[in-house]
């Protein structure tokens, strides 16, 4: 090998070392860049959270309980994310609710199940599972239509955004 040549060679490695120094120092700078930016989050997160807490506690103060319960449900949706679903079956039933006016009935609904379909899975899921269900409880049918009190009761599905639970929490009184 030459003179020139060796010259030509270190000065490449030179080049290369170079560059290469570069690349680790910019993969540094990414890195703690990162750790900035997660640290930034982190402390934004524990802001909102208190912040979330104060609100709370100001709702709680001037609301009635009936909003204050409005609002939790909200909050509680918006925790497991929007778009999240749930297929919940129940079996709906007409009952007696009093003599007032020659008799009255109400719609009662007894949760069979109720099946969370995250918020990342296609629609088709929640309607597959809608028909699913209602295969599962056909055989409970017996009677004409919910709104007969002949009814031994129907099944009904339906796809919610809040997960289900037996209605009315409380019997309705005639007014």
């Amino acid at each position: 090998m030459s003179e020139a040549d060796i010259v030509l060679t270190a000065d490449r490695w030179r080049r290369i070392g170079s560059a290469y120094e570069r690349e680790v120092t910019r993969a540094a700078e990414s890195e703690t860049a990162l750790r900035l930016a997660q640290d930034e989050l982190s402390a934004t997160r524990e802001r909102l959270a208190r912040l979330e807490r104060a609100a709370h506690e100001v709702v709680a103060r001037s609301l009635p309980a009936r909003r204050r319960a409005s609002i939790a449900a909200l909050a509680a949706v918006l925790e497991r994310g929007v778009g999240t679903r749930f297929v919940n079956a129940y079996h709906v039933e007409q009952r007696y609710g009093g003599p007032e006016e020659g008799g009255w009935f109400y719609e009662a609904g007894t949760l069979l199940e109720s099946v969370e379909i995250p918020a990342y899975s296609p629609h088709s899921d929640a309607f597959d599972m809608r028909t699913a269900l209602a295969a599962k409880y056909a055989d409970r049918v017996n009677g004409p239509s919910a709104d007969s009190v002949l009814l031994d009761g129907e099944i009904r599905v339906e796809i919610n955004y809040w997960p289900g639970e037996s209605f009315p929490k409380t019997r309705p009184r005639y007014e």
